[in-house]
C-alpha cells in the first residue's frame, strides 16, 4: 500500500527529480521482488506474462538506453561543470542564484525530470 501511495505522489509532483528514486527504488525491490517470485513459481501462464511484462519494458528501455549515445547527453552536464573552479583554489567563491538544471532539448525525453546540482 506504501509503495502506490509514493508512486502516485511522485506522479502528482511535476518535476520528477532523480532523487526521489532514493526512496522508491528500495521499496519497489523489497515490494515487487517476492511478488514476481511467488507469482514465477505458482503457475506457467504467469510466467509467461511476468515475461511479456519485461519484454514491453525492454521496448521502451532500450530506445532510452540508446540515447547515451547523443552529444547532448554525453557533453552537455560535462561541458558545464567544466567551466567551474577545480576546488584547487580555496579563495574561489561560487554562487549559483537558482538550481541548476540539465533538461535534454529533445521533445521526446522525459518531460519536467530534472537533475539537479547541490548548492557550493
Amino acid at each position: 500500500m506504501l509503495w502506490i501511495v509514493l508512486v502516485l505522489i511522485m506522479h502528482a509532483i511535476p518535476h520528477k527529480e532523480v532523487r526521489y528514486l532514493a526512496f522508491l527504488a528500495p521499496i519497489t525491490a523489497f515490494v515487487l521482488a517476492p511478488v514476481i517470485k511467488l507469482a514465477w513459481n505458482k503457475r506457467r501462464e504467469y510466467r509467461l506474462v511476468i515475461v511479456g511484462l519485461l519484454l514491453i519494458d525492454l521496448m521502451h528501455v532500450v530506445p532510452e538506453a540508446a540515447r547515451l549515445y547523443s552529444p547532448y547527453y554525453r557533453q552537455a552536464v560535462t561541458d558545464f561543470f567544466e567551466q567551474l573552479p577545480t576546488g584547487e583554489d580555496q579563495n574561489t567563491q561560487l554562487i549559483i542564484e537558482q538550481p541548476v538544471s540539465f533538461v535534454s532539448p529533445e521533445p521526446g525525453a522525459f518531460f519536467a525530470d530534472r537533475f539537479i546540482a547541490l548548492r557550493i
